[in-house]
């Protein structure tokens, strides 16, 4: 978690310098960092939260550039893979630490909708994984024979 921290404070001085685009590789490389970490993560609360300041460290920079709809795909690649870490972590410990996550970022992108307005860009996020296809139940269109009388 130091090199995330380390990431993080390097992109923040970036950010406040307004030099956008290393701020942007800082913030990308702690986010990766935390991709990293997150298979392994003991401190829930923690990874979860390094997790979520990244990807609205990201979109800050991203509003800052005027790029608004690539700053909504940020926070929902966010939100989405946190989402789908409810389904793959089914621990009670893990679900309180992602739920905290989750309303965190859906504030975040609500307030975004609210000054930039929608976007419906699709999220292109290299973290996100494909999600798992449930197999679909088979329903058959025929009837049982029923006789009437």
């Amino acid at each position: 978690m130091d090199k995330w921290k380390a990431a993080i404070e390097l992109g923040n001085d970036c950010f406040e310098a307004r030099r956008y685009d290393d701020a942007i590789r800082h913030y990308q490389s702690a986010k990766q960092r935390v991709v990293k970490l997150f298979p392994q993560w003991f401190q829930r609360d923690d990874i979860v939260a390094a997790w979520v300041v990244s990807h609205q460290n990201i979109a800050d920079v991203l509003v800052a550039q005027e790029h608004t709809g690539q700053a909504e795909s940020e926070l929902r690649c966010g939100y989405e893979f946190l989402a789908q870490q409810v389904v793959d972590r089914p621990d009670p410990d893990s679900f309180m630490a992602l739920q905290r996550g989750i309303r965190q970022l859906h504030v975040s992108l609500t307030a975004h909708y609210q000054e930039h307005g929608a976007r419906l860009s699709k999220p292109v996020c290299p973290c996100q994984r494909p999600r798992r296809s449930r197999p679909r139940p088979s329903y058959s269109r025929s009837s049982p024979n029923v006789s009437v009388q």
